[in-house]
């Protein structure tokens, strides 16, 4: 027999039986992490998808990079460590915005990754970056003016986080010219009672109305308070009863299928 040979047959029965490589690539990664997301292994799915994350940077894939992150989130979600995904998004805002914004998800992740920073008691950055997500993106078809439900989330976000900021630039800036602007959709759509086209200001108006008490005026609260519930109730009218919150994406990365929601602040 050949050294060689003999090489190659002490290798194998090294090698324990049915032994076989694990995943090598993003897909193959994806994949384990849809089974550990389906045996209820959050631990484990965080662990394929953080594999699946750094194969799509390796490869620099714009599009696998953000579906890793929507699973990188997602598991981390599910482990209630929010923050075990932060420096997964902040690379995606360093390098990836334009893939982000070209997902059709940059408003729900930047929502929900200055609401988690608000709850984690970051509360200067949470509210940096929901204002920022009220300004990105301009001149796109998702700037968040062309999507007025999720607009009124992250302003009833921001006037949530910016209570203990009421007399700074992101508290003034809500409880004024955003109020303003509120008040001109509202009397633009009054007329046709177009509720469709004003979704998400009742909440919005009742976030407004509680920094607007912070700031010093009772009165002009209570009354923004009042107008809330008028319009909150004219929206669950016309809604059925459903939920005022916009509705849940259903993403979809091979055969992981996921539901990704709007975050909101209490």
């Amino acid at each position: 027999m050949s050294s060689a040979l003999r090489i190659v047959l002490v290798v194998l029965l090294l090698v324990p039986a049915g032994c076989s490589r694990g995943p090598q690539n993003w897909r193959q990664w994806i994949d384990q992490a849809t089974a550990e997301f389906k045996a209820e292994r959050p631990a484990k799915a965080f662990e394929a998808c953080d594999n699946a994350w750094m194969a799509a940077l390796k490869e620099k894939d714009g599009k696998q990079t953000i579906a890793a992150y929507e699973c990188l989130s997602q598991a981390a979600l599910l482990l209630g460590k929010p923050e075990k995904a932060f420096p997964a998004f902040r690379k995606v805002l360093a390098d990836y915005d334009q893939a982000l914004l070209e997902s059709g998800s940059a408003l729900r992740h930047r929502n929900n990754f200055g609401v988690a920073l608000v709850n984690l008691g970051e509360k200067a950055e949470g509210v940096a970056q929901l204002e920022a997500a009220l300004d990105a993106y301009e001149g796109s078809a998702y700037h968040s003016l062309l999507h007025y439900h999720v607009r009124m989330v992250l302003v009833a976000n921001l006037a949530r986080a910016a209570r203990v900021f009421a007399e700074e630039q992101s508290g003034i800036r809500v409880s004024s010219v955003i109020l303003d602007e509120i008040r001109v959709t509202l009397e633009n759509e009054r007329s046709s009672k177009n509720f469709a086209s004003t979704l998400g200001t009742g909440d919005a108006l009742a976030a407004i109305s509680e920094l607007v008490r912070f700031r010093g005026d009772p009165k002009a609260a209570a009354a923004l308070a009042e107008q809330a519930k008028e319009q909150q109730a004219n929206e669950s009218a016309y809604l059925s009863g459903a939920p005022r919150t916009p509705s849940c994406d259903q993403v979809i990365i091979r055969s992981l299928v996921m539901r990704g929601c709007y975050a909101v602040l209490k």
